[in-house]
């Protein structure tokens, strides 16, 4: 079942990222970037809730960056290193609980990668920082195909990295119809949305790992999930 749902999901996201990108080019944006689920055999293997990462965009100098094909053959750099400690605090949140152990979680950094989803809100045109109004504008053009993406992805949770505004938007009535506090977390369609900080911050891991822990635990006793 497992490879049937992988062979589906790479022709859908092949297909979908096809008219994405030749959409772009007609508007003169350069440079698009592939995002998506970085292990399909991890991903839908895993018995750990399956967490996507709504994020601002990735910025590649090359034409036809691939960034999960990259996260696959170089490894969690340094950002993506801090992904992988909150990814463990979720999966902690929905597990065991254990307590923060540098050890453990550095030696989960891998899997905890090949587990995750990886959505960029803008896809063409990456900066080294982020503009709050043009990732809007992103949102708002891109709506349906971000909306594709989510639908294909299929995850258990959804952790914005500061996209929460760029979330409302490309769910738009289907997110406004359901009444949730997205301070820290929301529902949508049964599934778990957190609005957390941005992989780039610079609180330590310890403090993001307890932070993210307490807030699935609160979501999980709210939403009875």
């Amino acid at each position: 079942m497992d490879a049937m749902n992988i062979k589906i999901m790479r022709a859908e996201m092949e297909s979908l990222f096809q008219e994405w990108e030749a959409a772009h080019k007609r508007k003169g944006y350069e440079r698009f970037i592939r995002d998506g689920i970085v292990s399909p055999e991890d991903w839908y293997g895993q018995s750990t809730p399956k967490i996507c990462y709504l994020l601002k965009e990735a910025r590649h100098d090359d034409e036809g960056y691939n960034l999960v094909e990259n996260l696959q053959a170089s490894g969690p750099w340094q950002m993506w290193k801090k992904v992988a400690v909150w990814t463990e605090a979720i999966f902690q949140a929905f597990g065991d609980g254990k307590e923060y152990d540098q050890e453990r979680i550095q030696t989960n950094i891998r899997q905890n990668i090949n587990r995750i989803a990886v959505i960029n809100v803008k896809k063409s045109n990456g900066q080294s920082k982020s503009d709050y109004q043009e990732l809007k504008k992103y949102a708002k053009e891109d709506r349906v195909f971000l909306r594709r993406e989510l639908d294909i992805i299929n995850p258990d949770i959804i952790v914005c990295g500061y996209t929460s505004h760029c979330l409302r938007v490309i769910l738009g009535d289907d997110w406004k119809n359901n009444k949730t506090d997205m301070t820290l977390f929301g529902e949508w369609n049964g599934k778990l949305v957190i609005d957390y900080y941005h992989p780039a911050s610079k609180y330590p891991h310890r403090v993001n790992y307890y932070a993210l822990m307490s807030i699935c635990q609160v979501a999980r006793e709210k939403y009875k999930i």
